[in-house]
């Protein structure tokens, strides 16, 4: 079953050329579309990743587990995905609504601190490239 964001996904076209021996055609061909999931664990910012829209609850479970953010799926005490997703992006940016692109899972304070070390690696690494890593509400 599909809900109204992934039908308007599907019906977004880019205009193409069509070639053919003697002739062409311009018509309008369907395309995919990535959006950025920022994913946070305890309130820590831990990865933004690019993905299609939907599922975002199980990309974010699946990529932490797979990554060593989170040791076991038990580890898990919630899920959720942030905003409905059928905001437009002005209200967005201005703060009227949480991100659409933004998953947050809760875990027991202790089974954080794994993931907690690996995010500092990466922050040190990112801070040694000289690039800007967001910090998350609990950090300012």
């Amino acid at each position: 079953m599909t809900n109204k964001r992934e039908n308007t996904l599907l019906k977004q076209t880019w205009p193409v050329k069509r070639i053919f021996k003697y002739r062409y055609e311009t018509l309008n061909d369907p395309v995919v579309l990535e959006e950025p999931l920022e994913i946070h664990i305890n309130g820590r910012l831990m990865a933004v990743l690019m993905r299609m829209p939907g599922d975002e609850k199980e990309l974010a479970a699946g990529f932490c587990l797979s990554e060593g953010y989170i040791r076991d799926i038990k580890d898990i005490l919630l899920i959720h995905h942030c905003g409905s997703g059928y905001g437009d992006h002005e209200a967005e940016s201005s703060g009227g609504f949480e991100s659409r692109n933004r998953v947050e899972i809760r875990t027991s304070e202790e089974k954080q601190m794994a993931a907690s070390r690996v995010s500092d690696a990466v922050r040190i690494g990112m801070d040694h490239k000289h690039t800007h890593t967001p910090k998350s509400q609990s950090e300012t």
